[in-house]
């Protein structure tokens, strides 16, 4: 190579003066070659060039001719494969519809046996029964043949004993008549006075009944009236608290927009003006409301003044009524005693005149005790004469008497009902309380000839607490047997009533119905009381209902001392639900408290004869049973309504963490959902519900409390609990929005709620709580 193609050659470069590598520059020649091999170069570099694109143009050609044949092949296959596909699925739809063919056939076949054998069984049962039938039937007939026979000859001896003795009584009627003809005769003429005097007692009783009419009315009216202004204040008390939290907020905008003056864009601003004006609006509505329900207050204060003075001016026509009667029944006794003085002394005289005789004594007879015996019998009269003298007195003040009770009655029975009208009780008539002690006796002596007790407070005895020892109160509305209010406190005035029957003492349940005497009052009352506003005046009989109360509140005592108690330090229970408490409870007569419940346990009035047995079982059972926490139910509502959730679950600290079962549901809406018996009957569980069937489950997710609702349904709440509008948990979880909650519930690994439950509109969880919403 020439030696400038090489002059970068570190070793062979040229220098100064080297003929071996002479300087390239310095030569005309080679500056020549070098221009025409830099020419060369670029033709050739040139020509190379457009060989390699034709070569690049070639390939792709090629490249694509490949691809497109490539995907004619994958074409063809997809079509062969889908082609094969759909011969092999005809293959596979033929070979199943012969096997379904086959298995209907096979189906029809045994269906058809199983019917034949089916009803050639029902058949022969069906015959077997009508043989049964027909042959207890014609038994039961002849018994009834023959009760019937013994009935009739029955019937025909008594009737036959009825007409004896009727014809018996007819003969023995007319002999009576006709002495008591001659009697009424001589009594005639001083009854005309009584008559009279009970003539005016009946119209007074008519005016008195009248006016009783008109004060009831007013009565009423003024309750009614004292309603719609207890309804109004309270009213206006909620506008006044909406008032003052409409000025609170004015206040506060006109803060925010003193303080932000200058910062606020417009639309901010804007959004405040709009605020303001919907909080001018709301305040002007407020204040109207409020000046529309003081008019109402005015006009309903008017006529409470007029209903007063129209109440005050009956009741002082009431007491001038009542001293008339008063005058009027002082009268009559005056005249009573007037007749009876001068039918004593005609009796003395005409048993003087026959014969001068000793004075009878009080049944006719001589009085043996006194010395000095009879006259002779020359002097004295007859035994004849002197009954009959005898005979004719008594019939003569038993006509008086009656007079005089038929206006005691009458003028008793104005007064009962002057005194009820004042609410202060009523008197019970000599009538109504000899009526309930025959009565009693009656019921005594049927139990004495059926073997029971000839005593006629036998039953009231043994054990009970002032009065029968299976006396129960009667439960609340919408509550099940088993629900009763335990404590006397609770009870209401018919329960009062139905107590005053286990004393044997009825004949004063009007009386204390009159007075509205509940169980709250019964313990207030004192002798004076019962006396002289209840209108009992028997010793006894007032006594016997003072200890009988007296009773009560130790046994309520006794009951709040124990529940009171602190918990024992080993957490035994103190009375557990699965002990012998429900046969504790059969020997109580008094029953617990109605507010007050153990969450954990049932409630049964322990009496001082089954103490020691209740803290024997109660320390058997403390293994498996959680103490009982005195706590009211609607407290527990109100703090699940608040969510609470700490003091919710201090209170059920010691329920054990189980599931609900769903055995537990008897029907599941009905509507509401209602559980077993043995469930129904406890005094508190975890689905227990209020007067609307809300469970504590309910109230949480009424208000979105999702930490409440689980910790309920870890303790045993049932999520597909049913309120009386047939409202689940679920329901009110969807249709408020609370879609956390709502998935939660109705997520079958977590609450275990139902979404296919519907309401009493037949309406799921996802449709709404009504077809308005």
């Amino acid at each position: 190579n020439p030696s400038f193609e090489r002059d970068t050659n570190d070793v062979y470069r040229a220098g100064d003066g080297s003929k071996i590598y002479p300087d390239p520059t310095t030569r005309g020649d080679i500056k020549e070659y070098m221009q025409w091999r830099v020419q060369r170069n670029a033709t050739r570099l040139q020509r190379m060039h457009k060989l390699a694109s034709k070569i690049q143009k070639a390939y792709r050609a090629y490249r694509a001719r490949t691809l497109a044949d490539r995907l004619r092949r994958h074409k063809a296959a997809l079509t062969m494969q889908r082609v094969y596909r759909g011969f092999k699925g005809r293959l596979v739809f033929d070979k199943r519809r012969r096997e379904d063919a086959a298995i209907r056939l096979v189906q029809r076949s045994w269906r058809g046996k199983m019917g034949r054998m089916q009803f050639k069984s029902t058949k022969s049962q069906r015959l077997a029964a009508i043989e049964m039938q027909r042959m207890v039937r014609g038994h039961v007939g002849r018994l009834r043949v023959r009760r019937i026979r013994t009935t009739r000859y029955t019937s025909a001896c008594i009737i036959q004993a009825l007409f004896r003795r009727r014809v018996y009584r007819g003969h023995v009627g007319r002999a009576r008549f006709r002495a008591e003809r001659d009697r009424y005769l001589f009594s005639k003429a001083q009854t005309q006075n009584i008559d009279f005097g009970k003539q005016m007692l009946l119209e007074y009783k008519l005016y008195g009944t009248r006016l009783q009419s008109e004060v009831a009315l007013l009565v009423n009216e003024k309750t009614k009236a004292e309603a719609s202004v207890e309804s109004l204040l309270v009213e206006i008390a909620e506008f006044e608290a909406g008032v003052r939290v409409l000025e609170t907020e004015m206040h506060a905008l006109s803060q925010i927009e003193t303080e932000a003056t200058g910062v606020l864009d417009e639309q901010a601003k804007w959004q405040l003006r709009d605020q303001k004006m919907r909080l001018d609006q709301e305040f002007a509505m407020m204040l109207k409301k409020i000046a529309d329900r003081r008019e109402k207050l005015l006009v309903l204060g008017t006529t409470l003044q007029a209903l007063d003075k129209s109440r005050h001016a009956k009741e002082e026509d009431l007491r001038g009524l009542e001293r008339k009667l008063v005058l009027l029944l002082d009268e009559q006794q005056r005249q009573l005693q007037g007749i009876k003085a001068k039918q004593e002394k005609r009796s003395q005289v005409l048993v003087d005149v026959a014969g001068g005789v000793i004075p009878p004594g009080p049944l006719g007879g001589v009085d043996h005790g006194q010395p000095g015996g009879s006259v002779s019998c020359g002097t004295t009269v007859s035994p004849e004469q002197r009954q009959e003298a005898n005979s004719l007195m008594e019939s003569t003040e038993t006509m008086m008497k009656f007079g005089f009770m038929s206006m005691s009655m009458t003028y008793f029975s104005s007064m009962n009902m002057i005194k009820a009208m004042r609410q202060i009780g009523a008197h019970h008539t000599f009538l109504d309380s000899a009526n309930a002690i025959h009565n009693h006796a009656t019921g005594a002596a049927g139990m004495m000839m059926g073997g029971g007790s000839a005593s006629p407070t036998g039953k009231h005895m043994g054990g009970g607490v002032g009065g029968s020892s299976s006396f129960h109160a009667e439960p609340a509305p919408g509550n099940f047997p088993g629900q009763e209010p335990l404590l006397a406190s609770a009870w209401s005035v018919r329960d009062v009533g139905r107590w005053l029957d286990t004393l044997s003492l009825g004949q004063y349940k009007q009386a204390f119905s009159d007075g509205t005497v509940d169980g709250s009052l019964l313990y207030d009352l004192n002798d004076h009381d019962l006396r002289f506003s209840l209108g009992i005046e028997y010793d006894l009989h007032r006594k016997k209902i003072l200890q009988a109360v007296e009773r009560l509140k130790r046994a309520e005592g006794a009951v709040n001392k124990l529940y009171s108690s602190p918990l024992p330090t080993n957490g035994a229970a103190i009375i557990p639900a699965a002990s012998s408490a429900a046969s504790v409870q059969q020997n109580q007569s008094n029953p617990s408290s109605s507010g007050s419940m153990a969450l954990s346990t049932t409630s049964p009035l322990p009496s001082s004869s089954t103490t020691n047995a209740l803290s024997t079982s109660a320390n058997q059972v403390a293994a498996t049973e959680p103490p009982p926490l005195v706590i009211r139910f609607d407290e527990v509502c109100s703090l699940v309504r608040n969510g609470k959730l700490k003091q919710v679950k201090e209170a059920f600290e010691k329920w054990p963490d189980k599931p609900y079962d769903d055995l537990s549901t008897k029907v599941q809406n009905a509507p509401g959902t209602i559980y077993e018996d043995s469930l129904e009957h406890q005094a508190f569980h975890m689905n227990k519900a209020d007067e609307h069937g809300n469970t504590l489950l309910l109230l949480a997710a009424q208000n979105n409390l999702l930490k409440v609702c689980q910790f309920l349904v870890s303790k045993g709440a049932n999520p597909n609990h049913q309120n009386k509008q047939g409202q689940s948990a679920g329901h009110y979880a969807m249709a408020y929005s609370f879609f956390d909650l709502g998935a939660w519930l109705l997520d079958p690994d977590k609450g275990g709620g139902r979404d296919d439950l519907v309401n009493i509109h037949g309406l799921t969880a996802y449709d709404g709580l009504s077809p308005a919403s």
